[in-house]
């Protein structure tokens, strides 16, 4: 396993890379991303599709959050086309950033070093957030800007300083 951010204090997660990796290798994915489903609403067949065929489909990449060997968030980028957009869809070029960091571990830096990671060497990502969302101020903070329809955010690699 290769850990990344090496020599930091053991509480914090370490970052783990899993581009490619088969959705079967992957089960705690499912977990985070139920719990994310919820937010939409129990069975909305558009949530399948950021997990769906996992590792086949090209630039599919992400990261996961372990705290003492244990998974407890990820985030991961996937393209969609325009007859299948997900919920933060600019177009088939801009990935769509998913992140999900269980209950008990949010507030602890752990979204935020997942993104920045990431997000590193991507020009440009886009996803769907709701204002209310408490994930709505790390977004804006980490250069994502909304969008005329008010729930999808774009980030834009020459907008970072």
């Amino acid at each position: 396993m290769n850990t990344l951010l090496a020599g930091e204090p053991r509480q914090l997660a370490d970052l783990v890379g899993f581009a490619g990796a088969k959705l079967d290798r992957l089960p705690w994915v499912l977990r985070i991303l139920l719990e994310n489903a919820l937010r939409h609403g129990p069975g909305d067949p558009a949530i399948a599709r950021y997990v769906e065929d996992w590792g086949i489909r090209s630039g599919d990449s992400g990261l996961i959050a372990l705290v003492d060997g244990a998974p407890v968030g990820a985030a991961w980028l996937r393209c969609f086309p325009a007859s299948e957009p997900g919920y933060g869809f600019v177009d088939e070029r801009t990935p769509e950033l998913s992140l999900a960091v269980l209950p008990a571990h949010r507030g602890k830096g752990i979204g935020s070093r997942l993104m920045e990671r990431l997000l590193q060497g991507v020009d440009s990502t886009s996803l769907s957030c709701d204002q209310a969302n408490p994930s709505w101020r790390l977004y804006v903070r980490l250069g994502f800007e909304p969008l005329p329809d008010g729930r999808t955010m774009l980030r834009i690699k020459s907008s970072i300083s």
